[in-house]
């Protein structure tokens, strides 16, 4: 799952903070299913890896040239710098203001979830009124977070 987004596995762990904050908030939401949990969180890792992936594909470039790694491919050297981006959270230090925004979408994204989660909670028995006739409308078995604009 998250192996399939560029630099996934790196920002899984760059967000493990926000996820632990995440799961404070869906703890008390059974109507949330683990997939549909996995969707919200696959799109902050999708949404992070589209602000990074330039400056990382940039710092590949640079390995390749001080490294004199002329003639390796980007499948080799990949995961090279996955292994050493996961071992050192804090390598982004020489990119300041891609490590705030990075923070600035976490903070916004972790917001803005509780906020829907919480309108949805208020809302589900009217939810459930006007669209099943006051019958229990289950779960949310999945979310698809593509529908949206990122703010």
């Amino acid at each position: 799952m998250i192996e399939q987004i560029p630099f996934g596995n790196f920002l899984w762990e760059w967000t493990q903070n926000t996820r632990d904050e995440f799961e404070k908030i869906i703890r008390n939401k059974p109507w949330l299913t683990a997939t549909a949990r996995t969707s919200l969180q696959r799109w902050l890792i999708h949404r992070l890896s589209d602000i990074c992936t330039p400056v990382l594909c940039t710092e590949l470039d640079i390995l390749v040239v001080s490294f004199g790694l002329i003639g390796e491919t980007y499948q080799t050297l990949y995961p090279k710098l996955m292994r050493d981006l996961c071992k050192d959270a804090h390598s982004l230090t020489q990119h300041p203001s891609l490590i705030l925004q990075m923070e600035k979408i976490q903070s916004f994204w972790l917001h803005n979830v509780a906020i829907i989660l919480d309108r949805l909670e208020k809302d589900w028995p009217l939810l459930e009124n006007t669209f099943n006739d006051g019958q229990s409308l289950g779960s949310i078995s999945d979310i698809d977070s593509s529908l949206s604009d990122p703010h």
